[in-house]
Order: C-alpha cells, then structure tokens, then sequence
C-alpha cells in the first residue's frame, strides 16, 4: 500500500490569515465606523472558513492499495475500485489541477492530485495498472503526457528512475 501525503503544511497559512483578520477586527473595534459589528462579523466567519478548509487540505491523504483507491479527509473517506472507474476529468486548481474519477455507479470521487506529494504520477501510474478502460479527457490526457514526459526526461538526467516527479 502507498500512502500519498499532504505536499504543504497549513499552518503557516491559517497562522498568517488569522492574524490578518485579527488586525482588520482590532481595526473596525477601535474606529467603530458605521456597521463595525457586522464587518468584524463577516471578517471573523471567512477567516474560520478558509482556516478550516486549508486545514482540512493539509490532513487530506490518498491510499493505494492494489486495485482501490481511497481518499481520505476529516470529513470522511471514499473509496473505489479500479474495474468501476469508467472517467477521468481534470479540474483546475491553480497551477496543478485536481482529478474527478467518475464510477459506473455514478459516483465522483475527488483525487487532490496537486496537494500531495507524487499525486500526478501516482494517479496515472495506478489508473494505467488498474483503471486502463477509464476515459481521460483532454486536459487529463495533457497531464499524463506531461509526467511521461518529466519522468523521462529525469531518467535521462540523472540515469535513474526518478518516480519522485508529480
């Protein structure tokens, strides 16, 4: 089984974002402009979300075991089987998307590829062993070509696999 980890650490980001909106809400109490409260409020409500959800990015793991895959979160896990792949759709995320993995059953499983460590070749290198009926689309197809491409590219440098690319 490989277990596929957070590439980042949160906490420099919840860190600096809550210190942003703990200096705008000290801001808004001491000039108490009209609607200070309702400001302070909202500033306070998106600072806990975005917290919360860059959390929840960093505790975000992907697990390879032979023919299933599960992707796991603190908000639960999903898990499928290569044989009931039957899609894959690429979904921007910045600068390195993230994969969809849609089931015969209709089901869509989120993979954060671009948020853990070798997410890119480890995805495409365990749908090409376990999901090769899968459909890719374009973007997703461009993606695996890339990693290819990157892997050989690395092979060819240091003339060693390097499967630490993704």
């Amino acid at each position: 089984m490989e277990t596929l980890k957070a590439r980042k650490d949160p906490l420099p980001a919840i860190v600096g974002t809550g210190l942003l909106g703990l200096v705008t809400v000290v801001f808004l109490v001491s000039g108490r402009p009209i609607g200070w409260w309702q400001a302070a409020a909202v500033v306070i409500v998106l600072t806990t979300v975005y917290g919360l959800f860059r959390w929840s990015q960093g505790h975000t793991t992907v697990n390879l075991c032979n023919d299933k895959i599960t992707v796991s979160s603190p908000f639960g896990s999903k898990e499928v089987r290569g044989g009931s792949v039957t899609a894959v759709r690429e979904m921007p995320n910045g600068r390195s998307p993230n994969h969809l993995l849609l089931t015969d059953d209709g089901r869509k499983v989120h993979v954060p590829s671009s948020e853990v460590e070798r997410g890119h070749s480890a995805l495409f290198d365990w749908l090409a062993a376990h999901a090769p009926q899968a459909e890719l689309d374009k973007r997703s197809i461009r993606t695996r070509r890339l990693v290819h491409e990157r892997r050989s590219s690395a092979t060819e440098t240091t003339g060693e696999d390097s499967s630490e690319i993704g």
